[in-house]
């Protein structure tokens, strides 16, 4: 009966253990890949591409302008780091991968429409315009 007693205890706190270690690691991984995507776009030189392909096309800044002026209090988020750790949770680190791949090896205007209307269907209309504010935020100030 002892033996029984101390075996369910030890099984007990390893899977305490154990889970625990999982939510923490899961954590710790997803805001070490938060990090990472953050100061690759800085390093790179890619939000220099992304403000020059945003000034060339004129609809798209004309959209991510109507948001600067709003309320960032009403806002679900309004730092950089907000909104890319609602936007991998929504979407995924996995899928968001899958997307830049496509998109480095080019996509037609009917792909990257495709890849809008995915999106928009996985974020809210305030979680999108939460992200078009911090956008402009981000690369016109």
């Amino acid at each position: 009966m002892r033996l029984i007693k101390f075996l369910l205890k030890t099984i007990f706190v390893i899977a305490v253990l154990c889970v625990g270690l999982y939510f923490i690691g899961k954590n710790f991984l997803f805001e070490k890949a938060t990090d990472v995507a953050i100061e690759q776009l800085e390093n790179n030189g890619q939000l220099d591409q992304v403000r020059d392909y945003l000034d060339k096309t004129p609809e798209i800044k004309t959209m991510l302008e109507s948001s600067a002026n709003v309320d960032a209090s009403t806002l679900p988020f309004s730092t950089k780091e907000a909104a890319v750790e609602t936007v991998v949770k929504k979407v995924g680190v996995t899928e968001l991968y899958s997307l830049q791949n496509r998109y480095a090896n080019g996509m037609s205007e009917s792909e990257r429409l495709e890849v809008l209307n995915d999106l928009e269907g996985k974020l809210s209309a305030d979680e999108i315009e939460a992200l078009k504010y911090v956008i402009y935020h981000e690369l016109y100030q």
